[in-house]
């Protein structure tokens, strides 16, 4: 059985918990439930669970971090789960990933 990538995994799961009616939405599962769907796709896959909750948090994330994150953090406009392997950062609206957690799209919009 070939295996499959961290971004279809992430995509699988993610249409697995819309099809089980207790999300509509990746965005909705980022927005409060990021937490389970990380731990839920790490159990599988060699990736590392980060989450930025407070000030402290962010010495711990790999990568730079703009002053705009920072005040947001310490704001409490911020507060996130996510995946990060190989350089990147992963969650349900990001199967892809990108290179900075600040710029995952549930960071970028309580940043703006």
């Amino acid at each position: 059985m070939p295996m499959i990538s961290l971004q279809q995994k992430i995509e699988s799961t993610v249409i697995s918990w819309i099809e089980s009616g207790d999300v509509h939405s990746s965005k909705e599962i980022n927005d409060g439930l990021c937490a389970d769907f990380a731990s839920s796709i790490a159990d599988d896959e060699d990736c590392e669970i980060v989450g930025v909750y407070d000030s402290e948090d962010i010495d711990s994330i790999q990568g730079q971090v703009s002053e705009s994150f920072k005040l947001a953090v310490e704001n409490d406009w911020i507060g996130h789960t996510a995946l990060y392997r190989d350089g990147l950062f992963f969650d349900a609206e990001a199967p892809e990933g990108v290179s900075r957690f600040e710029d995952l799209s549930i960071n970028q919009r309580a940043m703006n």
